[in-house]
């Protein structure tokens, strides 16, 4: 009887010593993810993702022809193709809200002038971005009031 008290007894302590550390993992719960996201985002990170249109206002844009766009998310940062220049940037997740910060890129001019005014406008709004939802192999993400939105698609 003694014994058994004190099974229960160390494994009471056992459970509130990993409750307090927070080492607590149910035995069916997915990894946790690497980025500053408060929630696992396996969708989203680790991905490439590849830009198919992209709407300001009342404008719904195609890419380029000749021209690709992508994004991958990792660890808290953000790299792709702008259509012509790298580019770089800071992200961080929230549930299903982003926040993208400092970007920057490299510093090639690309002819047509078209090509520079389209990354230009990519990056632009790239950064403005607040909200991003994952539906099978598309990405969508819009700005705060829903007037842009740029459209992925997965990279198989």
């Amino acid at each position: 009887m003694a014994k058994k008290s004190l099974n229960v007894l160390v494994g009471v302590l056992l459970l509130a010593a990993l409750t307090t550390a927070g080492g607590v993992v149910a035995a069916n719960s997915p990894p946790a993810s690497s980025s500053s996201s408060a929630l696992p985002t396996p969708h989203l990170e680790r991905n490439v993702w590849v830009l198919t249109s992209f709407i300001t206002k009342n404008h719904h844009f195609k890419v380029l022809l000749h021209t690709k766009i992508d994004a991958s998310f990792s660890d808290g940062k953000v790299t792709g193709s702008a259509g012509c220049n790298r580019y770089f940037a800071h992200y961080r997740l929230i549930g299903n809200t982003i926040r993208i910060q400092s970007v920057g890129s490299t510093l090639m001019y690309c002819a047509p002038a078209s090509v520079m005014t389209q990354e230009a406008t990519y990056l632009g709004l790239l950064q403005r971005m607040t909200a991003y939802k994952v539906n099978a192999n598309e990405l969508r993400m819009s700005d705060r009031i829903r007037h842009n939105e740029l459209v992925f698609r997965r990279q198989s």
